[in-house]
């Protein structure tokens, strides 16, 4: 598949009018979003870019926020006839995309997220469930990604792992962040325009007798 090429499919789902399709997400339009748009997330990643996997973080923090586990999501994935990639995942692509959704349930848990608790591997725990709270102090500072500096910061948690595919996993750490950041910001928003109309001045429409005869 190309970097810049999506399927007519995947390019479907992704139109700007799919969330108001799938304001109600089942287990299964949720395990079919993320199938969708891992493989795209993976090559527009590569590229720097994060459209893509934002879309896929959304997907699993919905799943997450129904109280599906993410043992189930992978499993309800693994489940799906047919694949978005036009084939079956290689053992080490499928176990990324295991991570990536692991990666993304830890750091909201990490969050206190809705206040919702799930389970994860050991070896998660280990790794991005120590990380988690590393990154998240790093962006209360900035919100600017520098590989370099967080792989410094977080390489003695991963000694026997690729600096390259755990870099790649700490990006899907950082993202899940902004994220949560956008999704409060847009909750915030709505909140704002349910809220009772105010005035925009003070006393704009208070009775003032000042210039009454």
């Amino acid at each position: 598949m190309s970097k810049h090429h999506l399927s007519l499919r995947t390019a479907r789902f992704l139109s700007p009018d799919a969330s108001e399709r799938n304001q109600e997400l089942t287990l299964f339009k949720i395990a079919e979003l993320v199938d969708l748009s891992f493989v795209p997330a993976c090559l527009q990643l590569a590229e720097g870019y994060v459209d893509v996997l934002k879309l896929m973080i959304a997907a699993v923090q919905s799943a997450y926020v129904q109280g599906i586990s993410p043992t189930l999501l992978i499993q309800e994935i693994n489940a799906l006839t047919t694949p978005a990639a036009g084939r079956p995942l290689m053992p080490e692509e499928e176990q990324l995309r295991n991570e990536w959704i692991q990666i993304v349930y830890i750091t909201l848990q990490t969050l206190d997220y809705k206040n919702l608790n799930h389970s994860f591997p050991t070896e998660v725990e280990q790794t991005f469930g120590k990380v988690a709270p590393v990154l998240i102090r790093r962006r209360q500072l900035s919100t600017e990604w520098k590989g370099q500096e967080v792989w410094e910061t977080c390489s003695q948690f991963f000694a026997t792992q690729q600096k390259a595919l755990v870099l790649q996993s700490l990006r899907v750490l950082w993202v899940t962040l902004t994220v949560v950041e956008e999704v409060e910001r847009c909750e915030g928003e709505f909140a704002k325009m349910d809220a009772p109309l105010k005035p925009p001045i003070p006393g704009a429409f208070e009775k003032n007798t000042e210039f009454l005869p």
